[in-house]
Protein backbone atom coordinates (compact mmCIF):
# COMPACT_ATOMS: atom_id res chain seq x y z
CA UNK A 1 0.00 0.00 0.00
CA UNK A 2 2.74 2.28 0.65
CA UNK A 3 4.08 2.22 -2.97
CA UNK A 4 1.10 2.62 -4.02
CA UNK A 5 -0.18 5.62 -2.67
CA UNK A 6 2.97 7.34 -0.89
CA UNK A 7 2.38 10.16 -3.13
CA UNK A 8 -1.34 10.52 -2.79
CA UNK A 9 -3.16 13.56 -0.39
CA UNK A 10 -4.48 11.55 2.34
CA UNK A 11 -8.25 12.37 1.53
CA UNK A 12 -7.64 11.19 -2.10
CA UNK A 13 -9.66 8.33 -3.11
CA UNK A 14 -8.77 4.32 -2.95
CA UNK A 15 -10.51 3.78 -6.39
CA UNK A 16 -9.91 7.76 -8.36
CA UNK A 17 -12.28 6.06 -11.54
CA UNK A 18 -15.91 5.87 -11.61
CA UNK A 19 -17.91 3.00 -10.03
CA UNK A 20 -18.40 1.47 -13.57
CA UNK A 21 -15.04 1.00 -14.55
CA UNK A 22 -14.31 -0.83 -11.62
CA UNK A 23 -17.35 -2.73 -12.41
CA UNK A 24 -16.08 -3.46 -16.43
CA UNK A 25 -12.28 -4.44 -14.91
CA UNK A 26 -14.15 -7.26 -12.76
CA UNK A 27 -16.35 -8.31 -15.21
CA UNK A 28 -13.10 -8.87 -17.43
CA UNK A 29 -11.74 -10.96 -14.96
CA UNK A 30 -13.78 -12.98 -14.53
CA UNK A 31 -14.43 -13.41 -18.07
CA UNK A 32 -10.70 -14.66 -18.43
CA UNK A 33 -11.45 -16.90 -15.62
CA UNK A 34 -14.19 -18.19 -17.70
CA UNK A 35 -16.70 -17.64 -14.76
CA UNK A 36 -20.32 -16.46 -15.46
CA UNK A 37 -20.87 -12.72 -16.33
CA UNK A 38 -24.61 -13.11 -16.41
CA UNK A 39 -27.46 -14.13 -14.12
CA UNK A 40 -29.26 -16.90 -15.82
CA UNK A 41 -31.87 -19.56 -14.16
CA UNK A 42 -29.22 -21.91 -12.56
CA UNK A 43 -26.42 -19.09 -11.97
CA UNK A 44 -25.68 -16.06 -10.18
CA UNK A 45 -22.14 -14.44 -11.27
CA UNK A 46 -19.91 -12.95 -8.51
CA UNK A 47 -19.86 -9.13 -8.46
CA UNK A 48 -18.55 -6.51 -6.59
CA UNK A 49 -21.00 -7.18 -3.70
CA UNK A 50 -19.08 -10.52 -3.14
CA UNK A 51 -16.24 -9.08 -2.40
CA UNK A 52 -16.55 -8.20 1.32
CA UNK A 53 -18.63 -11.32 2.47
CA UNK A 54 -16.32 -13.45 0.21
CA UNK A 55 -13.28 -12.01 1.50
CA UNK A 56 -14.40 -12.51 5.26
CA UNK A 57 -15.47 -16.15 4.46
CA UNK A 58 -11.45 -16.67 3.30
CA UNK A 59 -10.22 -14.92 6.46
CA UNK A 60 -12.38 -16.90 8.66
CA UNK A 61 -11.08 -20.49 6.96
CA UNK A 62 -7.81 -18.84 7.07
CA UNK A 63 -7.43 -17.68 10.97
CA UNK A 64 -10.01 -19.80 12.23
CA UNK A 65 -10.97 -17.33 14.64
CA UNK A 66 -14.64 -15.88 14.36
CA UNK A 67 -13.57 -12.80 16.82
CA UNK A 68 -10.62 -11.46 14.69
CA UNK A 69 -12.71 -11.57 11.78
CA UNK A 70 -15.89 -9.41 13.46
CA UNK A 71 -13.15 -6.80 14.38
CA UNK A 72 -12.00 -6.54 11.20
CA UNK A 73 -14.91 -6.49 9.27
CA UNK A 74 -16.63 -3.88 12.17
CA UNK A 75 -19.37 -6.31 12.64
CA UNK A 76 -21.03 -4.76 16.07
CA UNK A 77 -22.37 -8.62 16.41
CA UNK A 78 -21.36 -11.97 15.45
CA UNK A 79 -25.09 -12.63 14.38
CA UNK A 80 -24.63 -9.75 11.78
CA UNK A 81 -21.34 -10.81 10.70
CA UNK A 82 -22.81 -14.80 10.13
CA UNK A 83 -25.09 -13.04 7.69
CA UNK A 84 -22.13 -11.79 5.62
CA UNK A 85 -19.81 -15.64 5.36
CA UNK A 86 -20.59 -17.61 3.21
CA UNK A 87 -19.08 -20.73 3.53
CA UNK A 88 -22.19 -23.32 2.60
CA UNK A 89 -22.53 -20.95 -0.73
CA UNK A 90 -18.30 -20.96 -1.48
CA UNK A 91 -18.19 -24.49 -0.78
CA UNK A 92 -20.76 -25.56 -3.01
CA UNK A 93 -20.17 -22.99 -5.74
CA UNK A 94 -16.57 -24.02 -5.95
CA UNK A 95 -17.47 -27.71 -6.12
CA UNK A 96 -19.35 -26.54 -9.04
CA UNK A 97 -16.87 -25.13 -11.59
CA UNK A 98 -15.55 -27.25 -13.97
CA UNK A 99 -11.53 -28.89 -13.51
CA UNK A 100 -10.16 -26.66 -16.15
CA UNK A 101 -11.58 -23.38 -14.88
CA UNK A 102 -10.76 -24.42 -11.50
CA UNK A 103 -7.25 -25.18 -12.75
CA UNK A 104 -6.99 -21.79 -13.98
CA UNK A 105 -8.14 -19.62 -11.26
CA UNK A 106 -5.64 -22.01 -9.34
CA UNK A 107 -3.13 -21.21 -11.87
CA UNK A 108 -3.92 -17.64 -12.12
CA UNK A 109 -4.36 -17.04 -8.21
CA UNK A 110 -1.07 -18.61 -7.74
CA UNK A 111 0.48 -15.69 -9.69
CA UNK A 112 -0.45 -13.11 -7.58
CA UNK A 113 1.97 -12.49 -5.07
CA UNK A 114 4.44 -12.67 -7.92
CA UNK A 115 2.80 -9.59 -10.00
CA UNK A 116 2.12 -7.65 -6.90
CA UNK A 117 5.91 -7.86 -6.18
CA UNK A 118 6.92 -6.84 -10.20
CA UNK A 119 3.92 -4.28 -9.82
CA UNK A 120 5.44 -2.51 -6.82
CA UNK A 121 8.74 -2.33 -7.98
CA UNK A 122 7.44 -0.76 -11.42
CA UNK A 123 5.96 1.70 -8.76
CA UNK A 124 8.99 2.17 -6.79
CA UNK A 125 10.88 2.70 -10.31
CA UNK A 126 8.65 5.13 -11.54
CA UNK A 127 7.72 2.80 -14.62
CA UNK A 128 4.58 4.02 -16.12
CA UNK A 129 1.26 1.43 -15.54
CA UNK A 130 0.66 1.45 -19.62
CA UNK A 131 3.98 -0.20 -19.72
CA UNK A 132 2.89 -2.60 -17.18
CA UNK A 133 0.92 -5.51 -18.77
CA UNK A 134 3.90 -5.71 -21.75
CA UNK A 135 6.16 -6.30 -18.79
CA UNK A 136 4.45 -8.52 -16.72
CA UNK A 137 3.25 -11.11 -19.82
CA UNK A 138 7.21 -11.32 -20.80
CA UNK A 139 7.72 -14.89 -19.96
CA UNK A 140 6.41 -14.41 -16.29
CA UNK A 141 2.68 -14.98 -16.53
CA UNK A 142 1.73 -18.73 -17.30
CA UNK A 143 -2.31 -17.33 -17.09
CA UNK A 144 -0.67 -14.94 -20.51
CA UNK A 145 1.38 -18.16 -22.02
CA UNK A 146 -2.06 -20.48 -21.86
CA UNK A 147 -3.75 -17.71 -24.09
CA UNK A 148 -5.91 -16.44 -21.65
CA UNK A 149 -5.19 -12.69 -21.17
CA UNK A 150 -4.60 -11.95 -24.90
Amino acid sequence: MDSMYRDAPPDAPLWPYSAATLRKGFTQILKVLQLPTTKTATTRPFDLGTMRPGGATWMLHQTESPEYVQRRGRWLSARVMEVYLQEVMVTTFSERIQPKRRFLIQLCSGEFAAVLERVIAFLDTGIPPKAWYALITQNTCKCSDQGHWK
